[in-house]
């Protein structure tokens, strides 16, 4: 939904039926794991570019049983995870929806987490908040930004900010499994 996508329209509709939505947040440590949850207060954590892979947490069996219990289910994530998931499942769900989005590749988490070191160690502060594709510079000039706690942000333009340089332009940081599918 961070690219005008209809990810959210849909997580809404899912939710007025009482089904349940899956999808890719961040931990309070800056990891990224997939969530399930029947509470539309969470889309907000849920909507958003990662550029990380995320752990799956067992969603998959809990997606299962809320299938299995008549649930609707609605899960977004990379195709691989969306074939993994269908592949898992063994069966076609006519509750099921699935959201994937077009992808370059996965960022591995602990360059990531390094690079959250690196600016908290620069601004001397804890993150407390990413926005990657912050539209600050316009539409297609995204850019990354970083609230501390200590009330200082980061704004970094994608054509100079180490960790968008290192994914856009080199695929540095990419999961080698990305390209062996």
């Amino acid at each position: 939904s961070t690219s005008g996508g209809i990810f959210s329209e849909l997580a809404e509709n899912i939710y007025q039926q009482g089904g349940c939505v899956s999808g890719a947040v961040y931990t309070d440590d800056w990891h990224v794991e997939h969530i399930i949850s029947d509470n539309p207060k969470e889309l907000e954590r849920i909507r958003s570019s990662k550029y990380l892979q995320s752990d799956l947490n067992g969603a998959f069996k809990e997606i299962k049983y809320n299938l299995e219990t008549g649930k609707e289910a609605l899960f977004c994530g990379s195709p691989c995870q969306i074939a993994a998931l269908y592949n898992f499942l063994q069966k076609d769900y006519t509750k099921l929806y699935t959201v994937d989005f077009i992808c370059k590749g996965m960022n591995s988490p602990k360059i990531f987490l390094k690079y959250i070191s690196y600016l908290e160690e620069k601004y001397k502060s804890r993150v407390t908040y990413v926005k990657f594709k912050n539209k600050k510079y316009g539409w297609h000039n995204f850019s990354t930004k970083i609230n501390f706690a200590n009330g200082k942000s980061y704004v970094g333009w994608r054509y100079f900010d180490t960790f968008m340089i290192g994914y856009l332009e080199y695929n540095a940081f990419m999961r080698p499994s990305c390209y062996d599918c």
